[in-house]
C-alpha cells in the first residue's frame, strides 16, 4: 500500500492507525462486512476491516465523541462565527459541571425549577403592583413600613402614606404637606443638608458642600424612583422570561449546553439586578426620609420581602439548572459517532 503524503509529517501511517493519527483520507477506508467481496470494495489486509484492527483501536474508533463538547461547539458556531477559545472553554466547563445524584430525579428537579420560577414571577408582580400603588393596597404590599413613635407609615416606589390623618412633614413641599394621607415622592423638597453630617470635622471647609450635593442627589433620585428603578426591573423581567424558556426547553427534552449555561447566567444576572434595585431604593428613598426625622425605624415591608424571596427563588432555580447533568437527544448521540 502506498503511504499517504501526510505520513511524512506524522511518521509511519497505516489504516489501523487512522483513528489515532488521522492521516489516511476517510474515503480510502471502506468498511468491509464479513460476507462481502473484499476485492470489489477495495479492501486489503492492511487493517481496513474491523476484524483486522486491534481491539483497542477498534473500540476507540467506535467511541462516540463527548455529547457535551459536541453540543457546545455546534451551538457556539451556529451564528456563522467561531467563538473565542476562552468562551468555548468556559461554556464547556460549566456545561460539564453536574451533581450526578440529580440525574435520577431529572423530571422532579426540572419541575421544581419551573415552580420556583413561577413563584418568583408572582412575587415580583405583587411587589411591583404594591410599589406603584397607594392607599390600602400600599398598606398591604408596602416596600418599607416606617414607624415614628405611634405613627405608622408605608413607603412604596411612588407614594408614602400614613395609616390615619394627613401626612405633615417638612420633607415635602408645603403645597403637599398636610393635605392628604398619601403624598407622592415627587413632592420631596430636597433642600438643605444634614447639619449632623459635618459635626466634628471643622478642618474640612468643603464638607457641607459635598454633603449637600450627595443628599441632593439621593433626594432627586428618590423623587423619580420609578424611573431610577426601571432598568433593574426590566432586567429582572427579561431574565425571568429567559429562565422560564430555558427550563421549558430542558423539560421538552431538547437540551443543549448553551441553553444550560445561558439559563444559569440569566438567573445570576436577574438576582444581581434585584439586589441593585434594593440597594438603590435603600440608599435613596429610605435615607432621604430618615434624614427628615419622620421615619426613624424602617422595617421590611411585604413588598420588599417579595422582592427578596423572588431573588432567592430565581437564584435557586438557576443553580439547580447548573447542577443538573446535560441530556443530549438520541439524534445528537447518533450524529456524534464517526
Amino acid at each position: 500500500m502506498e503511504e499517504p503524503w501526510c505520513a511524512l509529517k506524522v511518521g509511519n501511517c497505516s489504516c489501523e492507525l487512522y483513528s489515532v493519527w488521522c492521516c489516511c483520507p476517510r474515503q480510502e477506508l471502506p468498511i468491509c462486512d464479513v460476507g462481502s467481496d473484499r476485492s470489489e470494495l477495495g479492501c486489503s489486509s492492511c487493517g481496513r476491516t474491523e476484524a483486522a484492527q486491534s481491539p483497542i483501536l477498534r473500540g476507540r474508533s467506535k467511541e462516540p465523541a463527548s455529547p457535551t463538547r459536541m453540543a457546545v461547539h455546534q451551538h457556539l458556531r451556529c451564528c456563522g462565527h467561531k467563538a473565542p477559545r476562552f468562551l468555548q472553554r468556559m461554556v464547556t466547563k460549566l456545561a460539564d459541571f453536574q451533581v450526578p445524584c440529580l440525574e435520577t430525579h431529572r423530571v422532579e428537579v426540572l419541575c421544581a425549577s419551573a415552580l420556583l420560577v413561577v413563584a418568583g414571577v408572582v412575587l415580583s408582580m405583587a411587589s411591583l403592583v404594591g410599589g406603584l400603588s397607594r392607599g390600602a393596597l400600599l398598606e398591604h404590599l408596602s416596600w418599607i413600613t416606617l414607624e415614628n413613635q405611634e405613627e405608622q407609615s408605608f413607603l412604596g416606589m411612588r407614594f408614602v402614606c400614613i395609616a390615619e390623618g394627613p401626612l405633615l412633614s417638612p420633607a415635602f413641599n408645603p403645597d403637599w404637606s398636610g393635605t392628604d394621607r398619601c403624598i407622592p415622592l415627587s413632592a420631596l423638597a430636597c433642600r438643605g443638608p444634614d447639619p449632623v453630617a459635618c459635626e466634628g470635622r471643622p478642618w474640612d471647609p468643603n464638607c457641607g458642600a459635598a454633603a449637600s450635593r450627595w443628599e441632593s442627589a439621593q433626594c432627586s433620585t428618590c423623587r423619580h424612583a420609578e424611573k431610577a428603578l426601571l432598568l433593574p426591573i426590566l432586567l429582572s423581567t427579561a431574565t425571568y422570561l429567559k429562565v422560564m424558556h430555558g427550563v421549558g426547553i430542558r423539560l421538552s427534552g431538547k437540551d443543549s449546553a448553551i441553553n444550560k449555561v445561558s439559563v444559569f447566567f440569566a438567573g445570576v444576572l436577574g438576582s444581581i439586578a434585584n439586589l441593585c434595585l434594593m440597594a438603590t431604593y435603600y440608599g435613596t428613598c429610605i435615607r432621604t426620609l430618615q434624614r427628615a426625622e419622620i421615619f426613624l425605624q424602617p422595617m421590611l415591608g411585604p413588598g420588599f420581602a417579595c422582592v427578596l424571596l423572588a431573588t432567592i427563588f430565581k437564584l435557586s432555580a438557576s443553580l439547580l439548572q447548573l447542577c443538573l447533568p446535560l441530556e443530549v437527544a438520541p439524534a445528537d448521540e447518533e450524529s456524534s459517532e464517526p
